[in-house]
């Protein structure tokens, strides 16, 4: 079996729509999942709530990151993890 890095980039956003902060969340896996009221008679939009765990949190500024940057950012995590 092979696993996937999993990474989730949370971005907080001015009233103008410009990034004023970023936080980038490594080695993420989801904890739990809630699918609320499912129901085949109704086509209601259906709440689902996630639990996420993660590894390392990396607090940007306000750019977005780019894949390289994130793969940047896995690189030096994982460094990191080497090193200790």
């Amino acid at each position: 079996m092979t696993s996937k890095e999993f990474v989730v980039i949370i971005e907080q956003l001015k009233s103008d729509g410009s990034i004023r902060q970023s936080c980038t969340l490594q080695n993420c896996f989801i904890k739990s999942a809630k699918f609320g009221d499912m129901s085949y008679e109704s086509d209601e939009v259906v709440n689902v709530e996630m639990s996420i765990g993660y590894d390392c949190a990396l607090l940007g500024g306000p750019q977005k990151l780019d894949e390289p940057a994130i793969e940047q950012e896995k690189a030096l995590a994982q460094t990191e993890r080497d090193f200790h």
